[in-house]
């Protein structure tokens, strides 16, 4: 039974229930609890809002950081999503991770990535705008194969080579499936773990690949 967890909401803001319920959402606002969406487009995707009566007075001994985070009574959460005509939360991803196109087509990196991560060859994957040798914005991803599966499937003696192109079959099966302007370009493969927070999320940096 899934959520949408908020420490700042003491700390949840929507639930899936026992009857009404939906696998691929976040659930519904608790009792008394209203969610919003601040500035969709036209999916209706937009950054999440919340308003209700276990939302915290404000961050401790720092108003600056209260203020951006409260307006008028709604509390940004930095989530980026949907809701659905019967009232269930969608979360797509982190506004600050959205990737835009020149287009001004967000691409939620996060999305990509749980598709990806589904294939039992894959353990982990990191999307990302990057610039090529041509100086163009493309969309990658980095993938830890799931060593274990992989040997499984392609046998224990299976070249590097062979590893990378059913890495790039996968993404291929990915990119048939969602718009083009959503189509990652390049494959890597990576041996190492993503560098994480105490969390265990990824740490990623789109200080110099914010869009394509």
């Amino acid at each position: 039974m899934q959520g949408y967890g908020l420490t700042e909401f003491a700390p949840i803001l929507a639930l899936n229930r026992e009857k009404y319920f939906r696998h691929d959402s976040a659930g519904l606002p608790l009792p008394g609890n209203r969610i919003d969406i601040l500035n969709p487009d036209e999916n209706g995707v937009g950054e999440i809002v919340g308003f209700g009566p276990n939302l915290m007075l404000g961050y401790y001994e720092d108003p600056e950081l209260t203020a951006k985070a409260i307006v008028d009574g709604w509390y940004r959460t930095g989530d980026m999503g949907y809701i659905t005509e019967d009232g269930f939360l969608i979360i797509t991803g982190r506004k600050k991770n959205t990737i835009i196109t020149k287009n001004g087509k967000n691409i939620f990196p996060e999305e990509l990535e749980a598709v990806l991560n589904r294939n039992p060859e894959v353990a982990e994957s990191l999307v990302y705008a990057e610039t090529n040798d041509s100086g163009d914005a493309i969309l990658s991803v980095e993938i830890i194969p799931d060593r274990e599966q992989v040997r499984e499937r392609l046998g224990k003696d299976a070249e590097d080579e062979r590893i990378l192109q059913l890495m790039k079959d996968l993404v291929r099966n990915l990119n048939a499936q969602i718009p083009a302007y959503q189509g990652i370009r390049q494959v890597k493969i990576r041996d190492q773990e993503f560098p994480k927070n105490t969390s265990r999320k990824i740490l990623r940096d789109y200080s110099k690949k914010q869009s394509i």
